[in-house]
Formats: structure tokens, C-alpha cells, sequence
């Protein structure tokens, strides 16, 4: 899926986290904010699970890929299907589709929006499996992208009935993990990253001034530390995002530095645009045929998605950023 590398920030960051005041209230209005139901996003969940490995260029893939328009289509008129190809070192020619749900929001035009992504394809290669016959098999990937996926339908159906008060996109990126782990070249990604890649060279109407990248959410023991490619790039929204997780009293979010994770957020970041990336990579089943619906559960869901929706919908302190 993606190289990282362990290893904390330190002193200098622990200040910097401090300035930034996690868990303040400062900043809040009062909002009626809408119910992120965990166990609906599990079922969501599971219905991509039991499509299959939802590989590229598989039958699993087309199916989910219809689902996920219609499902996304019920809840918000505005979603649009952002194909792509790739041309793969296998000598095969792959097809992606990103697909963007777009809610304008009650905000006035021309408000920066908050791109919310996660990956909907499976890894082609159990390549951690314990089990070396095992090793070009495509994955479950219930927490390695359904788990993600299944947050963003929620959450289309909490905007569908209470609108954002600033523009959202839910984007369901393609292609994410087709590449070498460890990598065998100097390419930054080789293969892995390629949906965002390409939304952010082709953003067009759907530029966003902030992003949040939902990867490996699901875990019943989710433990989400902060990225720091993130805190480099937007510790002002990491901060408003796990102070909300700890007013919730959501202990799955722990406010301590933990790796340098190459994943859909860094592209976005390169591309210019302040980047955030909630992911749990302390996960056993990583890349294994073992990544399957039972290690997930809705309360881990509902603690992510519930953070999401407090956070969009009370905070005017993180917000304004980009302009787009």
C-alpha cells in the first residue's frame, strides 16, 4: 500500500501541538449536528466486502464500482464518475474511476471546499500474508478500504438530510494500492497513490482548499496517532479534529506523533493543498487474506464519521483555507 516510516517529532512538535490547543472549544457555534449511525456504515462495509476483492480490472471491482454511483447517487445530485487509465508494468492497461459526490452546502459560492477521500480498490497481493502461496492474491480489504469507503456513504447520508454549512466533497479514489512494497525504484509512489494523482492534477471545478484522507478506520482496536506529513501540512485541522474526538470522549484518536505515511494525502499535499491523513497502520491483517469484515466494527466507524460531522458542523476555526 504505501512505505512509512517510524518515528516522532519530539519536543518542538509537542509545543506546536500545544499552541494549536487541542481539544479547545474555542472557535464553536452552535450547530445541530447530524448522527453518523455506525452499524449502517458497517453494513456498508460489509456489501463491498462480499463483492470480493475489489482489485482493477476484476468483475468484484465493476460491481462495487456501480454501487458505490448508486449509492452515492441517492443522497446527493451532484456526482460525477472521474475516469482514468493506467498503464501497468505488467504490460495491462488498467481503468480507474474516482467518484467525487459533491454537497455545495448553505455557505456562500465560492467557499473553500473540504475534500473527504478514501480508497475503494483492493491491493492485487496478499504480499504480508504469512503464507507465501498466498502471495498473489488479491486481498479482503475491509479495513484496507472499505472501511474508509464505508464512512463516506455515511456521511452522505447525514448531509442528504442536514446540509453541511460548507462545501464537501466525498471523493472515492481508484487505484490507490497496486504498488511494490518495498519499493524497487526512486519513484516516489511507484504504482500506489494513482486516484489522487490524478484528481490533483485534473481538480478542475472541484479544487478543495482543505483534505482529509480516511484509510484503515475500521479496526475494532482503532487506534489512530497523528500522520506527520499531516501536521506539517495542516496541524490547525488535525487539532480541531482530535480535540473533537476528545470532547466526544472517542478514545480512538490519540493525540501523540506517530509515522511518515506515504498515502493519499501526500499527493494532495504535494499539489499544494493542506492535507490530512487519518489512518491506523498498527493493523495485524495489513495486506493479508486476513483483512476481512470480522476485525471491523461500527463503533470504530461511528467514532471517525461522528468526528467528521462534529467538526464540519461547529467549527469556524478551521475552516477558510484555500479559497477555492
Amino acid at each position: 500500500m504505501r512505505r512509512w516510516i517510524r518515528g516522532g517529532l519530539g519536543l518542538a512538535l509537542v509545543c506546536l501541538l500545544s499552541a494549536f490547543g487541542c481539544g479547545s472549544s474555542s472557535g464553536k457555534s452552535t450547530v445541530a449536528v447530524p448522527t453518523f449511525d455506525g452499524n449502517r456504515s458497517y453494513e456498508d462495509l460489509v456489501t463491498q466486502v462480499n463483492f470480493g476483492p475489489r482489485a482493477p480490472n476484476s468483475a468484484a471491482h465493476t460491481a462495487c464500482l456501480s454501487w458505490l454511483k448508486q449509492t452515492l447517487g441517492a443522497q446527493c445530485s451532484d456526482v460525477t464518475d472521474q475516469s482514468f487509465t493506467y498503464a501497468g508494468k505488467d504490460g495491462v492497461t488498467y481503468t480507474g474511476d474516482n467518484i467525487i459526490a459533491y454537497f455545495a452546502g448553505t455557505a456562500p459560492a465560492g467557499s473553500a471546499k473540504l475534500f473527504i477521500g478514501a480508497h475503494w480498490d483492493c491491493r492485487p497481493v496478499a504480499d504480508q500474508d504469512p503464507n507465501p502461496a498466498n502471495h498473489s492474491t488479491p486481498i479482503p480489504g475491509a479495513d484496507d478500504g472499505a472501511s474508509g469507503v464505508a464512512a463516506l456513504t455515511e456521511m452522505a447520508r447525514a448531509f442528504k438530510a442536514v446540509p453541511p454549512p460548507i462545501p464537501v466533497e466525498l471523493v472515492a479514489v481508484d487505484l490507490e494500492d497496486m504498488g511494490n512494497t518495498p519499493a524497487t525504484t526512486g519513484e516516489p509512489y511507484e504504482g500506489f497513490c494513482l486516484g489522487t494523482r490524478y484528481f490533483a492534477a485534473n481538480q478542475g471545478r472541484f479544487a478543495p482548499g482543505q483534505a482529509i484522507i480516511l484509510d484503515m478506520i475500521g479496526y475494532s482496536k482503532l487506534s489512530i496517532p497523528q500522520e506527520q506529513y499531516s501536521m506539517a501540512s495542516d496541524p490547525a485541522l488535525m487539532s480541531s479534529i482530535f480535540g473533537d474526538a476528545a470532547a466526544l470522549g472517542y478514545t480512538q484518536f490519540v493525540a501523540q506523533p506517530g509515522e511518515y505515511i506515504i498515502d493519499d494525502q501526500k499527493p494532495l499535499i504535494d499539489a499544494g493543498i493542506p492535507s490530512i491523513d487519518l489512518i491506523d497502520l498498527n493493523y495485524p491483517y495489513w495486506h493479508t487474506l486476513a483483512d476481512t469484515a470480522d476485525k471491523c466494527s461500527g463503533t470504530s466507524l461511528k467514532a471517525v464519521g461522528q468526528t467528521l460531522l462534529q467538526m464540519i458542523y461547529t467549527s469556524t476555526s478551521s475552516r477558510g483555507r484555500g479559497g477555492k
